[in-house]
């Protein structure tokens, strides 16, 4: 099952509520409808990254802010989203090119440039006539 992900607001939200307004972490998992185990989490991970409300209480991004995810790193940048799909709507020589000579060109795999990209842009294939 996939782990939710809340937003900055929602986190904030639940540690002010815990912190600094008092409330017990189960009546504000019954608040929210957010599961109690998430709560004490969001509370702990804000504790972790150096969250003290007896030294200040404001509470600021970097106490709820999300960490970055670990994976492998994108290989098509939005300037290559760019360059093809200007290549592709602009020249009509290059919309009779194959996806194997666009990928070749802009040095990523013919996968990443059909599949993600040109569908993604819904282009379809055409020739000219």
């Amino acid at each position: 099952m996939a782990r939710e992900e809340y937003s900055v607001e929602t986190r904030s939200q639940i540690v002010t509520l815990v912190m600094i307004a008092k409330m017990k972490p189960q009546d504000v998992s019954l608040m929210l409808n957010i599961p109690q185990s998430s709560v004490y989490n969001i509370i702990k991970r804000a504790k972790e990254h150096g969250y003290d409300p007896t030294v200040n209480p404001r509470i600021k991004h970097d106490h709820v802010a999300s960490e970055e995810r670990s994976g492998r790193p994108k290989v098509v940048t939005e300037a290559i989203k760019a360059s093809i799909t200007a290549s592709v709507t602009n020249d009509p020589a290059s919309r009779e090119k194959s996806t194997e000579s666009l990928a070749y060109e802009a040095g990523i795999s013919e996968s990443s440039v059909l599949h993600r990209l040109l569908k993604f842009e819904s282009f379809s294939k055409c020739k000219l006539t």
